[in-house]
């Protein structure tokens, strides 16, 4: 099957961008979770993250403030906060620097080898006061993980603790930040911390128990006692990575995650570590964090925008809730629908491309052969100075305007179902946004039309030594061939273009071509693609306007990619 260059490249380009839309929209929407991380102040406020705010309720449970993390610098944040005892938290600043690369790496369970300096200034790990906005550097030099960290401190001295959770190690630094002797190794995954009776505890996830350790910076690090934590019921549906846990009344509260690190279960052990019985939470729960609240507990919810209240003895009551949170809650919504209908629409792009082609080709005629030129055909030498007219390959005529066709048709459902799917989502913004994204392809098949039609309902004549060259509002250029300018693609006189088509799919006949045009340009000057190129834009021909500002947005792309 004859497929037009213009037509192909159309082709490749909403297929690459139906394939990156779907995956960058779903890898967009994954940013967009519930409430994850939990955390107490030394007066018994209750923080809830959610994303990049920090959603503040008092002892009791009720809204007192949303703090803007980006504020401070954070973008997103990175890693586990944590409180000291004056009522500044300790938390990481800067952008999040991991490349896929790096998360591929932590994915296959390989410990990270970067270093601890910050990449950017007033990046890394930095102590703020959340009501005034300032923030110093935690340590001098300031350190930057980089990556997942767990942080408790001590409040009765303010010393800190973090497992360095990719790579494997525990570190203990003073409220200054100058680190108490060696980091210590042994871990494997190393996730949330927390202080019981003179002793510190520390999720060693992929070890897949509790570890207990010696909290004195002489003894720093020294297992006092490994703890079990994955019982029968665990391992039996694959939950065995302990990541997050608590103390609730006089019983432990083990989170164990699945080898994804998500859809976890939260199990009951008493105060001597024997399983007792699995939390009851809704079915399909995504449990991340647990929080000692009231006489029961608090249980983030990632994927379900939910943080569950759970009495001590493990029932479940009324879900937490608050204005605040269910704003913040409302928000992440909407942006996590916008970009599933994005990631939807990226399918459905693909989709319309793919019934489109299957179309043309069960429509299209076979290919005819090309006729050789028999031997002896005239090569140029003996053309009469007669009038002679040559018009594109009327198949190939008919070829293009029907995948026009096809193509608007397919831009035409497109639209059906983006006004279905904006119908179904009932969301403004979400609305606004694709009906974005469809005037932008739009524009795109606009342009291609515009091409096309520029393209179609030219001719080339020949007239003793002069070439007419005709466009397609029926405008005719005559110049003597020594003023022409030609290469396999295109001829151009001082004022006109008319493009053959590339090599592999000529808009005129390929044998024609070949045997009567290029053989009476033989006094006309031959030049190479860029200078063609060149000369369409310099007459406002699309291909060349169109080639020309394909190229400058590469560049600018290129050119923002270093300069980052």
């Amino acid at each position: 099957m004859k497929v037009h260059p213009t037509i192909a490249i159309v082709v490749a380009a909403l297929t690459a961008i139906a394939i990156a839309t779907k995956f960058w929209a779903g890898g967009e929407a994954l940013k967009y979770g519930g409430p994850t991380q939990m955390l107490s102040d030394p007066h018994g406020h209750v923080y809830i993250q959610i994303q990049n705010q920090l959603l503040e309720h008092n002892a009791e449970g009720e809204f007192v403030r949303r703090h803007d993390l980006g504020e401070l610098g954070v973008d997103p944040l990175v890693g586990a906060a944590a409180f000291f005892s004056n009522g500044d938290i300790l938390l990481r600043r800067g952008e999040d620097r991991r490349s896929r690369w790096n998360r591929i790496a932590a994915y296959q369970r390989r410990g990270n080898t970067s270093d601890l300096e910050p990449e950017s200034p007033g990046a890394g790990l930095a102590r703020c006061n959340l009501q005034t906005r300032q923030c110093t550097a935690f340590a001098d030099p300031p350190v930057d993980f980089k990556s997942t960290i767990g942080v408790t401190i001590d409040t009765r001295n303010d010393e800190v603790y973090i497992s360095d959770t990719t790579r494997h190690t525990l570190r203990k630094y003073t409220a200054n930040g100058i680190e108490l002797g060696e980091p210590m190794g042994g871990f494997k995954f190393p996730n949330q911390l927390l202080f019981h009776d003179e002793q510190l505890l520390v999720a060693d996830t992929n070890h897949h128990q509790i570890r207990v350790v010696e909290p004195r910076t002489g003894l720093f690090g020294k297992t006092l006692r490994s703890i079990d934590v994955v019982p029968a019921d665990a391992q039996r549906v694959g939950l065995r990575w302990p990541s997050h846990f608590a103390r609730i009344g006089d019983n432990w509260w083990v989170n164990n995650m699945n080898t994804h690190m998500q859809d976890g279960g939260v199990y009951l052990f008493n105060d001597d570590w024997q399983y007792q019985r699995r939390i009851p939470l809704p079915e399909h729960a995504d449990p991340i964090s647990i929080l000692p609240f009231a006489s029961g507990a608090l249980i983030s919810d990632w994927y379900n925008d939910r943080v569950y209240r759970v009495s001590e003895m493990g029932s479940l009551l009324k879900d937490f809730a608050s204005p605040g949170l269910e704003a913040v809650l409302a928000e992440s919504r909407e942006k996590r629908t916008f970009y599933r209908a994005l990631s939807w629409m990226g399918f459905v792009l693909l989709a319309a491309v793919f019934i489109g082609l299957i179309t043309k080709a069960i429509l299209s005629p076979a290919p005819k052969n090309v006729r050789a030129p028999a031997d002896g055909a005239a090569r140029g030498e003996c053309f009469s100075a007669e009038l002679v007219w040559f018009e594109p390959d009327p198949e190939v005529v008919r070829s293009i305007r029907r995948s026009l066709k096809f193509g608007g048709a397919a831009l035409l459902t497109l639209v059906a179902l983006t006004v279905y799917g904006v119908a179904s989502f009932g969301s403004a913004q979400v609305a606004a946004e694709i009906a974005a994204l469809v005037a932008g392809l739009i524009l795109v098949f606009a342009v291609i039309y515009w091409i096309t039609r520029s393209t179609l309902g030219t001719a080339i004549g020949f007239e003793g030594g002069d070439v007419i060259l005709q466009n397609h509002n029926g405008v005719k250029s005559r110049h003597p061939t020594s003023a022409v300018m030609y290469n396999e693609t295109a001829i151009a006189t001082p004022d006109m273009a008319v493009l053959l088509g590339k090599r592999n799919m000529r808009l005129y006949d390929k044998a024609t071509v070949a045997e009567q045009i290029l053989p009476r340009l033989r006094d006309a000057e031959f030049i190479p693609q860029v200078k063609m190129q060149r000369l369409l834009f310099g007459l406002q021909r699309p291909q060349g306007t169109v080639f020309l500002l394909v190229i400058a947005g590469l560049a600018a792309v290129a050119a923002t990619y270093l300069i980052r």
